[in-house]
């Protein structure tokens, strides 16, 4: 009951850092929403340890409302922490998460927004493919890696002049493997089979050197 979650937080606010994540994941199994605001103040404790068991706690405890803070997180998280935001988020039900971190994903930093575009493609976003369209100008080769990746999964076949325009202007080895990829299946996606090479036909018509051959690879899938 509510006296055993106020026995718990009293404990957590005097424990010594190595047992703090074992309290603050107790708290989250309880699912006693009394505990909450300790919970979300524990993902900003110095701790990383304790910041990781409080990722699992907020989203065990309030799903959707651990979410603004969840990718809040992201702005200043380690690698293992943005897996840990990432897990929770993509096991998050309803629709709700997707806008959410769709409108992040700019305000992130690279590894990141890997993450969100990820979860994106991952949740099958495809109202927020805009997101990864904008990704796949970012800065980052692994950011536009993710975005392509995203595309693949989440473009419409009427974008496919889309995504092949963006595909061409990829340099790093593995964005080109995405993007070939992205090209392939959404163009799978044409309804008439017979028409699906079309866009890349196209497009090899006004391009030449590594353009024409990034295009001709993905024409051999």
């Amino acid at each position: 009951g509510k006296a055993a979650t106020q026995r718990l937080v009293a404990k957590l606010k005097q424990a010594p850092a190595g047992t703090k994540p074992a309290l603050v994941l107790t708290l989250g199994r309880r699912g006693d929403l009394a505990a909450l605001p300790d919970v979300l103040a524990a993902l900003k404790d110095g701790d990383k340890g304790v910041r990781l068991a409080a990722i699992e706690a907020a989203h065990q405890l309030a799903p959707d409302d651990a979410v603004p803070p969840l990718l809040a997180l992201l702005s200043t998280a380690e690698a293992d922490e943005i897996s840990a935001v990432q897990s929770a988020l993509v096991r998050t039900p309803g629709d709700k998460v997707l806008p959410a971190s769709a409108a992040a994903l700019a305000k992130t930093p690279p590894a990141a927004r890997v993450a969100l575009l990820d979860l994106l493609a991952r949740r099958g976003a495809r109202p927020h493919v805009e997101v990864a369209f904008a990704a796949a100008g970012d800065n980052e080769a692994a950011v536009r890696t993710a975005a392509f990746h995203a595309l693949g999964v989440l473009a419409a076949a009427e974008a496919a002049p889309r995504v092949i325009e963006l595909a061409l202007k990829a340099t790093d080895d593995g964005e080109r493997t995405e993007a070939i990829s992205a090209v392939v299946k959404v163009c799978g996606r044409i309804a008439d089979a017979g028409a699906q090479a079309t866009p890349v036909l196209a497009a090899i018509g006004q391009n030449t050197g590594e353009k024409r051959a990034l295009l001709l690879a993905a024409l051999a899938q």
